[in-house]
């Protein structure tokens, strides 16, 4: 937008002046209207360009999260807000790689899948470590941990 300043003062001006200063004022302020319109077009062109460049990402987003769900077992809306469309490229990437890595492996499915799962324990099945006191005996339980404190050195009763 141009500012439009005059050369006198406008009581200065004669007639013929002031009819030339108001058209030429009246030019540059058409001009402008013009360039303004044309900014508006030019402006709704890109706002369209972006609403549909950011549906585009929202669906690529949502696809990537997907494959990188399966990775990182980690909710697929909480990776689309977290991420940014790169880092879920790049676990998507991961998953693949985990699939086709699955896929080349080929025979040992079940039989590989059945034996890890007898292999792992559950913390129920675990021994348990720490002395086992029984909920009758009250002041054995004290008795021991008496015992085990003064141990330390520090301590005393």
């Amino acid at each position: 937008m141009e500012v439009f300043e005059f050369n006198k003062d406008v009581d200065e001006m004669s007639e013929k002046e002031l009819k030339a200063t108001v058209r030429d004022f009246q030019e540059r302020h058409n001009e402008q209207v013009q360039e303004a319109g044309e900014t508006e077009e030019l402006v709704s062109e890109y706002s369209e360009k972006i609403d549909e460049l950011e549906a585009e990402q929202d669906v690529a987003v949502a696809y990537f999260a997907d494959k990188a769900s399966e990775v990182t077992n980690i909710s697929e809306e909480i990776l689309s807000a977290r991420f940014s469309v790169d880092e879920l490229v790049e676990m998507a990437g991961e998953a693949d790689e985990v699939a086709f890595s699955e896929v080349q492996q080929g025979g040992e499915t079940d039989e590989t899948d059945e034996a890890d799962e007898a292999d792992e324990t559950v913390f129920a099945d675990k021994e348990q470590k720490s002395p086992a006191f029984s909920q009758d005996n009250v002041d054995a339980r004290k008795e021991a941990a008496k015992e085990r404190l003064s141990r330390l050195g520090g301590v005393s009763f």
